[in-house]
């Protein structure tokens, strides 16, 4: 049997084993420091560049719209350039009191003002320029100012009953990632009106066919499909016997989203109804719809809507019934 024997620690091994530990501790969070603030720079860096794509990205479809020379600035400056800073500066402005506030009750709102204000001044700097009334950019212009008026008060109200928008929880923490959603909401703004803006900036406008007929009736239904489902939800909510409950009757019992499918409704209408008076690039206006369709199918529309859905309501029977038998946008299609 082998005799264990014993091993005496000196303090001084005792002494630097501690200092050794002590050092690998003290490297370790420095390297974690280190790694922190490279990764803080590189979010950073990222979300000023998505700031500067999206600058990038308003002044490459100001290019490709044209149109007629402001008869305000003047000096080449195109009418679409002056909507787009109008965009920006509105959406990066309201981003400063917003994050000091650490607020986002009025995001929706500016959106609304922004497009307010580009539609007016695109209205009123077109028919300055070519001095006589246009029908089809008038059209298109007091549309889309019923439109964002009416969204704009309605988004209001929610957030200011709701208290909050679960969406900015996190985000309006980081001065950085907060601006990319006003950036985003600004390029959503110049985007969407895209058509809107081209048709009232440019000289031509021909004359009033079928495919305004029709690009109106398409709109004007694509309005009510969402007004209408908006206030059948609002009115849902604000019922406390619904308290916990989902939203399946009405506009709702088609559709689990209709107040997306009125909105891309009412975008394509609005792009047939201004088409006609489309030259060379000003075709992309086409973005216009598409954008809205991807940004509601595949970006902060449905996808995010269906997963808090199911996180709240995902064990009830009823709801998965529901989600079995109604379409997610299209009614009884899609």
């Amino acid at each position: 049997m082998t005799e264990e024997v014993p091993v005496e620690i000196t303090n001084e091994e005792e002494n630097g084993a501690s200092a050794s530990i002590t050092n690998e501790e003290e490297n370790d969070a420095s390297t974690s420091n280190s790694d922190n603030t490279a990764n803080s720079i590189k979010k950073k860096f990222i979300s000023f560049l998505i700031c500067v794509v999206i600058v990038a990205a308003v002044e490459l479809f100001v290019f490709l719209g044209k149109g007629y020379e402001d008869p305000f600035f003047g000096s080449g400056i195109p009418i679409l350039q002056i909507v787009g800073i109008f965009a920006l500066v509105i959406n990066f402005g309201a981003l400063v009191p917003a994050f000091l506030l650490q607020t986002e009750k009025f995001y929706d709102l500016t959106g609304s003002l922004t497009y307010l204000s580009c539609t007016i001044y695109c209205m009123v700097a077109g028919r300055t320029a070519f001095g006589e009334f246009r029908t089809r950019p008038t059209i298109a212009a007091v549309l889309t100012l019923i439109w964002s008026s009416r969204l704009g008060v309605f988004l209001f109200r929610r957030v200011m009953r709701d208290g909050r928008d679960v969406r900015f929880t996190e985000l309006k923490k980081n001065f950085f990632r907060f601006a990319i959603t006003w950036g985003l909401q600004a390029l959503w703004c110049f985007i969407t009106a895209y058509p809107v803006y081209i048709v009232n900036s440019e000289s031509g406008d021909p004359k009033f066919g079928p495919l305004d007929v029709i690009g109106i009736l398409i709109w004007v239904f694509g309005f009510g499909f969402e007004a209408i489902s908006d206030q059948q939800k609002s009115a849902f909510k604000t019922d406390p016997a619904n308290r916990g409950k989902f939203i399946d009757s009405g506009l709702w019992s088609v559709s689990r989203h209709p107040n997306y499918f009125g909105e891309m409704t009412l975008w394509v209408g609005m792009f047939l109804l201004c088409v006609s008076a489309f030259r060379e690039t000003q075709y992309a206006a086409v973005i216009s719809p598409i954008f809205v369709i991807l940004l509601i199918t595949k970006i902060s529309g449905i996808n995010l809507l269906e997963a808090k859905g199911e996180e709240r309501y995902g064990k009830d029977p009823k709801y998965q019934e529901y989600k079995k038998k109604v379409a997610v946008l299209v009614p009884y299609i899609y």
